[in-house]
């Protein structure tokens, strides 16, 4: 989908939609074989500004919260915790698809500022997960400020997401093998 003529925003546009298929497929998966159903309580809000994106800011009590939010929502990128970004099985996936770089240090984190700024502009939404991991079961940990900080800067809204597992699977402390009966 990169390779294929056009302009930058046209590529991270074509290259996001291939990813958000592919989540789309591995959730259809999950949900044939009983494992995993995500079922949105409902749309997004209306964009006040549909000429750029929002910033999208959710709780994390699963593995794949990331993959459900992009294959339910379009034209969502996600800013990735760095190993993940920086990873040789799936960093240049995401990368290509528009997918941003959490960075660990000041200068990877004003290189995340400006790469979300762009990707606003573009019309994506960006999703944050603002503790920067999975929460813990029943609860949150404090926030980063990334995803106020990008709101602010770019005048651009904030939605919240709220995700839940009932029972809870795939959630911090629990290892992925152990699956709820039901």
């Amino acid at each position: 989908a990169w390779l294929w003529p056009g302009t930058r925003a046209q590529k991270l546009h074509r290259c996001q939609r291939v990813v958000r298929r592919c989540f789309k497929l591995f959730h259809g998966y999950m949900r044939l074989c009983r494992l995993v159903e995500v079922v949105p309580a409902g749309p997004l809000p209306p964009n006040d500004t549909p000429t750029t994106g929002r910033i999208l800011v959710a709780n994390h009590t699963t593995l794949v919260d990331m993959t459900a939010i992009v294959a339910t929502y379009p034209n969502v990128i996600c800013v990735a915790k760095s190993s993940y970004a920086d990873s040789a099985l799936v960093g240049r996936v995401l990368r290509l698809a528009g997918f941003v770089a959490a960075g660990t240090d000041l200068h990877g984190h004003h290189d995340m500022l400006a790469q979300c700024a762009e990707r606003l502009r573009l019309g994506f939404d960006v999703l944050v997960f603002p503790e920067g991991t999975r929460s813990p079961p029943g609860g949150l940990q404090s926030f980063h400020r990334g995803a106020f900080e990008i709101a602010c800067k770019n005048g651009v809204s904030v939605v919240h997401i709220h995700m839940t597992a009932s029972p809870p699977a795939l959630s911090k402390g629990l290892p992925f093998w152990r699956h709820p009966d039901r």
